[in-house]
């Protein structure tokens, strides 16, 4: 018996550090191309601490700006960057102030749950 009580104690101990760890995931960054007036890709799916940066191809300057003032880039000039870290799940939507017509969505979610939209 004594045995048997130290196999399932190892048993026990080894389950525990399987089920108790968990996997370690590198934060991403994914691009958004600004060209010929738009935002490319327009909508984006990440997880919660991956990170954007948003490049500005065309000749005339964009911003970046969150429609809620978490973020924003300010005017880039041609090959201007700007990175943004998502930090909590969540849809963002944002567009450039120079150009109001430009906007985006960042979808966050985390690794289980990721936002839903509906498209048309």
């Amino acid at each position: 018996m004594p045995f048997r009580r130290r196999i399932s104690a190892v048993l026990a101990a080894v389950m525990l550090i399987l089920v108790g760890s968990t996997p370690t995931t590198r934060a991403a960054v994914q691009p958004i191309s600004i060209a010929e007036f738009s935002f490319s890709p327009a909508t984006l799916t990440i997880t919660v601490g991956d990170s954007v940066t948003w490049t500005n191809s065309d000749p005339l300057a964009h911003t970046v700006t969150s429609a809620t003032n978490i973020w924003n880039s300010g005017p880039l000039n041609q090959s201007g960057t700007f990175q943004h870290t998502f930090t909590q799940p969540g849809i963002f939507s944002y567009f450039c102030s120079i150009h109001p017509t430009m906007h985006g969505t960042i979808l966050v979610g985390t690794q289980t749950y990721l936002p839903l939209v509906q498209t048309r």
